[in-house]
């Protein structure tokens, strides 16, 4: 695992235009991608790719003009906004890059604009704020939202305002269970700026499908949570399908009945297939805990699982792993 990963393999810099990938640090990993797929072709094996898109803290710290700016004018420099025809060409031309290496099926994760919960570069030492006020956080301004904010009629520096004043009250007394678009549809043009970025990330979708075709299978990595608010894992929209084959649902953290329902979620929102994403690392690992994560899964219907994480399982979690996968 690197703190700033990159391409693993040698970019076709003719795809990129104004933002180009950054190759991992570590020796060799521009040939990566390369010898996996010579591996996976000796084998007999489909080759599949899984690629971030606008989660980035070396590509914003180059390109700090094209990241998710708050209301307070502070960048999150993690994360590379979709509103940003820079940003969506960059992703459209990383995964072309990506698909014309013998690839045939690619994941795509951090596919909208991130925000505050995340945080900045995988820190730690921040403010857990409510869920209202991490939404209110999470409201882009950067000149390419705002742009697309005042093309729809709405008072960008109004919504700004009362963005910060909404933050300020939120602070000063959290509001328990305030759902983040109830926090936005307070806000004067607030429910129009969550559809303005939704359309965004929908519109990066579609140019990456538009750029790969039909020959590559293309999979959201999401949970129901709606585009537009800012969520790192959203992927609860029915636009999506006209995109994407299917979608990877992580399902990290969740017991079994937690599993089906987020499963259910999803299919109910996007209506496409379902992999199951688990993680059969701490905190999720333990005696027979995959094992009925995948049971459950497979009660609603799901017949394909993604493991996470193979780099950071130690021997009895990968012996565990496959007792699993064995017994499914």
């Amino acid at each position: 695992m690197q703190a700033d990963a990159g391409a693993y393999f040698a970019p076709d810099l003719k795809l990129y235009g104004e933002i180009e990938p950054v190759v991992a640090s570590r020796p060799g990993s521009g040939e990566a991608l390369a010898r996996c797929a010579e591996l996976a072709c000796g084998a007999g094996i489909r080759l599949q790719a899984w690629v971030v898109l606008m989660h980035s803290t070396p590509l914003g710290r180059l390109h700090a003009e094209h990241t998710v700016v708050n209301a307070f004018g502070d960048r999150y420099v993690h994360a590379l906004c979709p509103s940003s025809p820079a940003a969506r060409a960059y992703a459209a031309g990383l995964v072309t890059d990506v698909a014309q290496r013998g690839v045939t099926r690619i994941d795509l994760e951090a596919f909208g604009g991130y925000g505050y919960a995340h945080g900045a570069h995988h820190d730690k030492p921040r403010t857990d704020l409510s869920v209202a006020a991490e939404a209110l956080l999470s409201l882009c301004f950067c000149r390419s939202c705002a742009a697309a904010f005042d093309g729809v009629g709405i008072d960008v520096d109004l919504l700004r305002r009362e963005t910060i004043a909404a933050i300020d009250a939120e602070i000063e007394a959290p509001t328990a269970g305030k759902a983040s678009l109830d926090a936005l549809a307070a806000l004067p043009g607030g429910i129009q700026a969550v559809e303005v970025r939704a359309r965004a990330t929908l519109d990066l979708v579609a140019a990456v499908r538009e750029k790969v075709g039909a020959d590559v299978e293309l999979y959201a990595i999401g949970t129901a949570a709606p585009l537009g608010l800012g969520d790192p894992m959203a992927a609860g929209d029915h636009r999506l399908r006209e995109h994407v084959d299917g979608v990877i649902v992580p399902l990290y953290g969740l017991d079994p009945d937690g599993v089906a329902a987020e499963i259910d979620a999803v299919r109910s929102v996007t209506g496409l297939p379902i992999t199951a994403g688990l993680r059969f690392v701490a905190p999720d690992g333990g005696p027979g805990r995959l094992e009925q994560s995948m049971r459950a899964a497979g009660d609603v219907g799901v017949t394909t699982f993604r493991h996470y994480h193979f780099g950071l399982a130690t021997s009895a979690e990968l012996q565990e792993l496959g007792r699993a996968v064995g017994s499914s």
